[in-house]
């Protein structure tokens, strides 16, 4: 992790140091969802045939913002914008996925 991200995962309170690499399993069809940050990355690490939904996190983003952009670009505040960007459409996505189970569990 470069001194950027770190010093972006420090000031959020976060004890851990290091981010996930993307990567397909074995099982991703096994999935609802594939989400991903950009397109790119989107459709190079989607299988072939799923039946997953394949969608931009920022779809969910409650402030609009589609694209998330790349950090690197913005300096110090280009990593807050994008960690701040993340939380609020992963918070928008993960309660969109509790409102469609918890719909499918009264039908």
């Amino acid at each position: 992790m470069d001194h950027e991200n770190l010093k972006c995962v420090l000031k959020h309170n976060h004890g851990k140091t290091g981010f996930q690499s993307p990567y397909v399993c074995r099982s991703v069809h096994a999935y609802v969802y594939m989400v991903g940050i950009c397109c790119r990355n989107l459709k190079r690490f989607a299988p072939k045939k799923t039946a997953c939904k394949m969608e931009l996190l920022g779809q969910w983003d409650p402030e609009h913002e589609l694209i998330i952009e790349d950090p690197y670009y913005g300096g110090q505040a280009g990593f807050d914008t994008v960690y701040e960007q993340c939380v609020r459409s992963c918070r928008a996505f993960l309660e969109a996925v509790e409102q469609d189970i918890a719909a499918k569990k009264h039908r």
